[in-house]
């Protein structure tokens, strides 16, 4: 008798550009279903009032692809999430030429590394008084540059030089890479089969874009990401899918 299956699943999904033959883990998540689209054609019984069908012939009309409850970001994931690119940015002085506003951030480039010493002087262009701007009383740290206070003697609008050195930081451009074709594979886990292995490989999907939430009133900030699975033309053969395969063990 053949065996009979149950599905309890856990696992990995891993995911490559088309042909890089590099999968990079989307780490934990909470769903992934793929869904055929069918469309039926019908041969309607035209001879009698009772109508009906004589015939049906279904057809595939594609495949959608739901991966949902992402919640581990690493670059290769914000990449994949927000259509993009990351590069890592090694960490190093700089000198930003900013414009102060008193009770405003004045924000830099990159994050700065508060155990390294950190100047704001006025700009040659500056028509305020001040020359040296101090820490705790004309300014405070902030996540993104520097706040400045509401001290009468700073002037709105007044340039600022901002020497810090840099921390290092993976940078990820958001929507540059909108059309990218990649490949899927899974790596399951059956807990309803003693945990033996599933494995699927997807082998042309092309994915939207993600998103990312910043702000949470309450858990863990988590990302859906929804797509098509395709026909790969390349595999050919008697019985080979050209969507995806599934594998499990007998």
């Amino acid at each position: 008798m053949p065996k009979l299956y149950t599905y309890n699943g856990k696992g990995q999904l891993y995911v490559a550009i088309k042909g890089s033959g590099r999968f990079v883990p989307l780490c934990n998540i909470e769903k992934l279903a793929f869904t055929p689209q069918m469309k039926d054609e019908e041969l309607l019984n035209t001879q009698t009032l009772a109508g009906g069908q004589l015939d049906v012939v279904t057809e595939v009309t594609g495949v959608e692809i739901a991966i949902g409850g992402i919640s581990q970001y690493s670059p290769d994931v914000l990449s994949l999430l927000l259509k993009g690119a990351s590069t890592n940015v090694a960490a190093g002085t700089a000198t930003e030429t900013v414009k102060i506003y008193r009770n405003c951030l004045a924000p830099v480039s990159k994050p700065i590394d508060w155990s390294k010493p950190v100047t704001v002087k006025a700009s040659a262009g500056a028509k305020g008084t001040v020359k040296d701007l101090t820490e705790g009383t004309h300014w405070m740290r902030s996540g993104a540059g520097i706040r400045v206070l509401d001290v009468a003697a700073l002037l709105d609008g007044d340039p600022v030089d901002i020497q810090y050195t840099s921390l290092a930081i993976s940078q990820t451009e958001a929507l540059t890479t909108p059309n990218v074709e990649v490949e899927l594979q899974f790596e399951g886990l059956n807990a309803a089969d003693s945990g033996n292995p599933v494995i699927v490989r997807a082998y042309r999907c092309r994915l939207g874009a993600g998103g990312l939430d910043l702000l949470q009133s309450d858990g863990f900030s988590k990302s859906d990401l929804s797509g098509k699975l395709m026909m790969d033309p390349n595999r050919l053969g008697v019985g080979l899918s050209q969507f995806f395969t599934v594998m499990q063990v007998q």
